[in-house]
Formats: structure tokens, sequence, C-alpha cells
């Protein structure tokens, strides 16, 4: 049986509303074709754009965008200049018996985000350290968001563990324990921090307003944090192809990433990367349709996204003024 572990939210108000200050896709902007945020890409360089603060927004290097665009001087880059960005391959890790989805499906997120793997177990006692205890079963997936701004997130190549399930492992409690990690890591994981995180809510239904949330923040390669009820007949189910009728059967917790949208026999799919390894559902990945997706808005457990915006100390009305030029920008409008 997989392994899951999720909590429901409390209620908490410091959450910011990603359409207050991100906005929302109208009905007619809303994609008609099928996208993930792994797919590749072409930036307009901007009006104060320099390749550094580029390359810092989408997660890559100074150097790497040079090579792909065959930029022979860093420094000379020019408004309206087109810059190609590669589709990445998505990590699809696999949590085994953990109940560590959050941390499992948080290190998938910046691994999207930086292009570096992530260490998931790191992640998980980070999250257990803000909580306070281990002991429990799994967490919740804002106090999994809060563990990136405040410790960041480790790269895998540093990982002092490895979890494959073996009985050489480390058990269960030694990896979410977080005094069981040296000191230093981190220092090392405080340098992918990110800013701030939004609850993913809009205008739309939950499903157009997770679509338009993927959307408008493809290029950065932003997916979206979800918590919903896992039912154990979804996991067999053929092609990863989630039935339109919810199932009766209890289910427990479970974290996931939402990284797209796909249509199937001409009806659109939310596509979901799993923490079960390449071997679960269509290759690590599942597809929600609109009423499931629906009815996991109402469940409780939450939806977040990350930003490289600092919201601290501001108010709705200013933060939306600063960056909703660059939104018309991506969108053409």
């Amino acid at each position: 049986m997989y392994g899951k572990g999720l909590q429901k939210l409390p209620i908490d108000t410091r959450d910011y509303s990603h359409h207050e200050n991100f906005g929302s896709l109208g009905a007619s902007n809303l994609p008609v074709t099928d996208f993930t945020i792994y797919d590749s890409f072409v930036y307009t360089v901007q009006k104060g754009d320099t390749l550094s603060a580029i390359a810092v927004k989408f997660g890559t290097s100074v150097a790497n965008i040079c090579f792909l665009n065959k930029i022979s001087n860093p420094n000379l880059i020019f408004i309206g200049q087109n810059l190609t960005f590669p589709a990445i391959s998505p990590q699809i890790l696999n949590q085994v018996a953990l109940d560590f989805c959050t941390a499992y499906s948080i290190a998938e997120i910046q691994t999207a985000m930086w292009g570096i793997p992530f260490d998931p177990l790191y992640q998980m006692a980070k999250i257990f350290q803000l909580m306070g205890k281990y002991s429990g079963y799994g967490a919740n997936i804002r106090d999994a968001c809060l563990s990136v701004l405040k410790f960041g997130s480790l790269q895998e190549s540093l990982a002092p563990y490895k979890y494959s399930g073996s009985l050489s492992d480390k058990s269960r409690d030694f990896l979410a324990n977080w005094a069981n990690y040296p000191i230093g890591l981190d220092t090392l994981a405080s340098k992918f921090k990110d800013l701030s995180f939004f609850n993913v809510d809009g205008t739309n239904d939950f499903f157009d307003n997770i679509r338009s949330a993927l959307y408008i923040h493809k290029q950065q390669r932003q997916g979206v944090l979800i918590g919903l009820v896992w039912h154990p007949e979804w996991t067999e189910v053929p092609n990863g192809i989630i039935p339109d009728q919810m199932p009766n059967s209890t289910g427990e917790g479970h974290a996931m990433m939402w990284v797209g949208q796909k249509t199937i026999n001409n009806q659109i799919y939310i596509v979901a990367q799993q923490t079960w390894g390449p071997n679960a559902g269509d290759k690590g990945f599942y597809y929600f349709p609109r009423s499931i997706v629906n009815q996991i808005g109402t469940q409780g457990f939450g939806a977040f996204i990350f930003s490289r915006f600092d919201k601290s100390g501001i108010t709705s009305q200013s933060f939306f003024g600063s960056v909703l030029q660059s939104i018309k920008s991506f969108l053409g409008i």
C-alpha cells in the first residue's frame, strides 16, 4: 500500500489570496491547449531585466541561459529579445511507506522551480521541527510550505540519508527527528528559500482557479501543492485517469502537486504528479476531472502555490499593482 500522511488545515487568515494578489484568468483567457510546468517556453526580455534576475526568476543560471541562446556577452541583452528555455524532465519521487507525502511533494515542487533535485527526508524533518513533534501521523500542507520559507530545501546530492523501504534504511522516527540531521545542513538549505506562498482561489470554480494559477505561473515552473482525500480505487485506475464519480470509500489524507492540464477524449483534466514512483498511474501522473477537483476543493486540506515575491509588510492593493503589469505582459493583454 502506498504511504500517505496528511492533516487537515486549521483556519488561518494569514494565508494570502492568490486571486487578490495575482488575479485569475477570465473564461475567455483560460488555456485551451494542454500544458504543464515542465514545457519549453520563450521569454521576451522586458525593460529593467538582467540575465542574473531572469536566471533567478526561472530557476537556472546565467551560464545556462547564455549557452542555450548563444549569448557571448551576458551584459548585452536588449528589450524584446527572445530567450528560449527548453522543456525539463520531472523528478518522480517514491515515498514508499513513509507518511511524508507533504515533504515529497515539496521536494518535487522545488525541483521543478529550481531545476535541482531536493531531499524530501530533510524537508520532512524540518516540517516536524516547525510542528514541534514528529511522533504523529503526517503533517498539513501549510506547515510544508512554511518549512520552505523558514529553512529552504536541501539538495539531494547533500542528503545524509536515503530511504528505499529496505531493512537497512534508517527508521521512520529516526528520519523524522530533526535532531538527527547535521546542523550545517540548514545553512546549505537556506540558499533555496522561497519568499511566500498563496492560497489558490479566484472567481472561477476550483478546477478553473487551479488551471488559472498554473497557467499564470507556468514559466516559473510553479506547481500547486494540493491536499485531498485519496481513495484506494484510484490507485490502479487505467492510464491514471480518475473517473468522474467520487468513490464511496473512506480514503486517506494525501498531498500531491498539480502541474498542468491534459485533454483526454475531448475532456480537460488537471495533471497531478504523485510521490509513488514512475510505476504509479501514467508514469507517475494521474488525471483529475472537473467534477472531482471541485469536490476536492471543499475537503479542507488546502491548495497553495509558491512565489518569489515578498508579501511581508504589503497590502493586497499595492502588491497587486506591483505584479499586474508582468501578468498582462505574460498574457499578451
